[in-house]
């Protein structure tokens, strides 16, 4: 009975983790993409000779946030 009870345990703590994973692992990331966003957006305004590149343009556009640097 005790080994059941361990692996019933196993599962549902590795079922847990996969599902905090899957539903605040890509919230997380989010919130990090933006963050990197308004870093640049300072950058622009800080740095004369700063640039942004396609990739990085693309992720700011996709979360609505424009930022007026040349995009190399």
């Amino acid at each position: 009975m005790h080994k059941i009870s361990d692996g019933l345990l196993l599962i549902i703590g590795v079922g847990a983790v996969l599902t905090f994973t899957l539903f605040l692992l890509p919230h997380a990331l989010d919130k990090q993409a933006v963050a990197d966003c308004h870093k640049w957006e300072a950058y622009s305004h800080e740095y004369p000779n700063f640039y942004l590149t396609k990739s990085e343009d693309a992720q700011c556009r996709y979360f609505g946030i424009s930022i007026n640097a040349p995009v190399r």
